[in-house]
């Protein structure tokens, strides 16, 4: 499915901006949201089925807009003009391809590994850099990842419901990411070495049960 949409007037805010830990506002910002995505199941055996998800967007902000200085009593300090114009939206990966296997030795079992891959996620604009030369000028792109995970348990039929009795791990590889991050936020860079970054979490365990009907 390919769907195209766009954003009007969109408010962003940030908090502890700069050496001098200003705070910003936006008002009037537009984008788009352009992309295709698939998602679906096929059952190759009674026992075996297979999932697989693409998704390959192109979400991008397409105005100019005014950024407003805060103090940390939240007073106007000072108001500048910048321009994002095909800056990438930030916080998601803006291509996403995954597959998983679902497979059930016995009555009852299962277990289920999946596999994502995570590219094209870009770290969030900085609008005080947006200006000069720099106007329109693309955040960094943070480096691609993938994550493994696995999910296994155990169903119960009791007459109309069901128990599921099952276990987790979320990055299985332990696998070491950015999944975050702030471009310019150390310096008028649009690098690495300019950007404040936040990992994602490492290997987790969850265990619980499910009751459906």
């Amino acid at each position: 499915m390919c769907i195209t949409r766009y954003g009007k007037n969109k408010q962003l805010t940030r908090s502890n901006v700069g050496p001098n830990l200003l705070s910003f506002n936006i008002n009037g910002l537009n984008s788009r949201y352009t992309g295709i995505e698939f998602d679906g199941t096929y059952k190759l055996v009674k026992q075996l089925e297979v999932e697989a998800l693409f998704s390959f967007a192109d979400w991008a902000y397409t105005s100019a807009s005014t950024v407003y200085l805060l103090d940390g009593n939240d007073i106007p300090l000072d108001t500048i003009s910048f321009s994002a114009k095909g800056v990438h939206v930030s916080d998601a990966a803006q291509t996403q391809v995954g597959a998983a296997l679902r497979y059930m030795p016995f009555k009852g079992f299962y277990i289920k590994p999946r596999f994502t891959y995570f590219g094209r996620n870009y770290s969030n604009f900085d609008p005080l850099t947006l200006t000069d030369l720099n106007k329109d000028r693309d955040s960094w792109k943070m480096p691609s990842y993938y994550l493994m995970d696995l999910n296994l348990g155990y169903e119960i039929p009791f007459g109309a419901f069901k128990l599921n009795i099952y276990g987790t791990c979320n990055n299985l590889l332990n696998t070491m990411y950015i999944n975050d991050g702030r471009n310019n936020a150390n310096g008028t860079g649009f690098g690495a070495t300019n950007a404040t970054v936040f990992f994602g979490t490492g290997r987790t365990y969850i265990f619980g049960t499910k009751l459906t009907f």
